[in-house]
């Protein structure tokens, strides 16, 4: 069910030189979008290696919501990253998560 809440976005984590992240004091700062429509999404589709099982959110933000598909999200306390493209219609920007380990 759709409901309304508060995400939250920050930029792309930040390595150092050999690809080691950053602490996190030199991270970038995560900010919060109240307002955003939050829909749970689950798959469970097959490959030849198995069944592969998806979960995460389909979220709708206002377009004047800077958002990129290289951003970490914050839904419900776990961390998600954005799953393909955004989605920008106008007055809303539509994108899915899926979540990270």
């Amino acid at each position: 069910m759709p409901t309304k809440e508060s995400i939250e976005l920050r930029g792309r984590q930040l390595t150092g030189r050999f690809d080691d992240p950053l602490p996190d004091a030199e991270q970038p700062q995560w900010r919060e979008v109240p307002g955003a429509t939050v829909v749970p999404r689950g798959s469970s589709d097959f490959e030849q290696r198995g069944p592969i099982i998806l979960s995460g959110f389909m979220i709708v933000v206002p377009s004047s919501v800077a958002v990129l598909d290289t951003d970490g999200i914050k839904v419900r306390g776990e961390e998600h990253e954005i799953d393909g493209a955004i989605g920008d219609y106008g007055k809303k920007k539509i994108f899915y998560t899926i979540r990270v380990n």
